[in-house]
């Protein structure tokens, strides 16, 4: 029985399963300090208890740190919009006025759960994802007891495996609420999330600088029917050929152009294997009889398989993720985290078993904050940053009457352009054939 098939008979029998115990207990069951949610097709299973420890913790949520959070949510809120707007412009631009076709974006790619994201690793992801919500979920919560507003349960919310936890504020207390409470609120989630995503930014940055990118090329191997197929193995790292340094697999084209060599004529291949140099002697092949394209015959070709990223640079940028952030975040969409063979290969670290264990959970850690932060700050329905704006426009529509007036409006508007800029680069490829 394939996984597919398991998992999809799991779902179902999960959706059953909700079905039938939201219409059996009519959405809630209570027993004792125990609460159960059935709100299709999920369950959130809570207690009273936790809303107690939370009602403790509280007090640490000071004023000045609640506005703190608050100053660093709307900053959040504007710096995602700024970042979806200008990507926006520059899609619209290369496709209206340069011609080019933009790529097609898979939907699953805009939704951050393990085994539905492709992208993400179902181990490191659901242990991330759950310690992500947990300390957004809180962090509502502490805000909202320390601006006296009560909460009836917390606990974990389960689709067929947990996917993070819930803090269950007193709805009533919160739409009554005044617009500064409801902003700390609602700012407390995404910007707890942002704090430790650049909390984690910084381990990272550390443990970057004890990456050491191995001089050369990393090599998977020979390719099957050249002379090199079984003389060079997986793990070689190729950092001469004829004496000629190769540091860039760049270089492997122009030291054979630059050497005269023909099919048929043997070049030597210093690499390093476990520690240890070795010099290889091989016979070139011809390159068009692996492409079969005219323009490569007569062309020599080694025949290796290898890792066509400069290592050097790599590590270098691993050590300072925080000069190109987006480009570390989207390292996933590239194939480059978690960090694992044949990538890891190519660098050298103290423990190597340990030391990516600790990285990649830490880097995950960090990438689901970040994006459930950035994501909840979104000015649109039903994202906090919707919330926040609420907030925002009752304390102005306080002062002016217009404001008040069309507030409902302008809400609308912005919750519209919001999902229009988050959604274009997967709708676009639709619309503009």
């Amino acid at each position: 029985m394939s996984t597919f098939v398991i998992v999809l008979f799991l779902i179902s029998a999960w959706i059953f399963l909700t079905i039938f115990l939201s219409a059996r207990y009519q959405g809630e069951y209570k027993a004792h300090s125990l609460r159960l949610h059935f709100y299709v097709p999920f369950i959130l299973i809570g207690s009273t208890r936790i809303s107690r420890f939370i009602d403790k913790i509280s007090k640490l949520m000071t004023r000045r740190i609640k506005t703190f959070l608050v100053i660093v949510a709307l900053i959040t809120m504007f710096l995602i919009v700024y970042v979806l707007g200008e990507s926006s412009f520059i899609y619209l631009k290369n496709l209206l006025i340069s011609g080019r076709k933009p790529p097609a974006f898979s939907p699953r790619l805009a939704i951050a759960l393990p085994g539905l994201n492709p992208i993400i690793p179902i181990s490191y992801g659901i242990v991330a994802l759950i310690v992500a919500v947990v300390v957004h979920e809180v962090s509502h919560g502490m805000v909202a007891r320390s601006e006296e507003l009560d909460i009836e349960d917390a606990g974990v919310l389960f689709f067929v495996i947990p996917l993070g936890a819930y803090v269950n504020v007193k709805e009533e207390q919160l739409k009554e609420a005044s617009p500064n409470k409801r902003i700390k609120v609602f700012s407390s989630g995404p910007a707890i999330n942002v704090i430790l995503a650049l909390v984690l930014l910084a381990g990272l940055s550390g443990m970057g600088h004890l990456i050491d990118a191995r001089e050369g090329v990393l090599l998977l191997g020979g390719i099957e029917g050249t002379d090199a197929y079984g003389k060079v193995l997986e793990g070689d790292v190729l950092v001469a050929i004829e004496n000629q340094s190769v540091v860039h697999p760049g270089d492997i084209g122009t030291i054979l152009e630059s050497l005269g060599k023909r099919p048929g004529d043997i070049v030597n291949l210093t690499i390093i294997r476990e520690n240890d140099i070795r010099t290889i002697s091989v016979i070139l092949s011809d390159r068009y009889n692996f492409t079969g394209n005219k323009s490569d015959m007569g062309e020599p070709f080694i025949g290796i398989f290898l890792v066509p990223i400069d290592g050097k640079a790599l590590a270098q940028f691993l050590a300072e993720p925080y000069k190109d952030l987006l480009f570390y975040i989207s390292l996933p969409f590239m194939r480059l985290a978690p960090i694992s063979r044949p990538i890891s290969l190519m660098f050298q670290v103290p423990m190597p078993g340990v030391f990516w264990l600790v990285y990649n959970t830490l880097y995950w850690l960090f990438w689901m904050n970040i994006v459930l932060g950035t994501a909840n700050a979104l000015p649109a329905f039903p994202f906090d940053g919707y919330g926040i704006l609420v907030g925002i426009l009752d304390i102005m529509g306080g002062r002016a009457a217009i404001l008040r007036r069309f507030s409902r409006h302008i809400l609308i508007v912005i919750s519209v352009l919001t999902y229009i800029l988050v959604l274009l680069p997967y709708v676009g490829p639709l619309v503009f054939r």
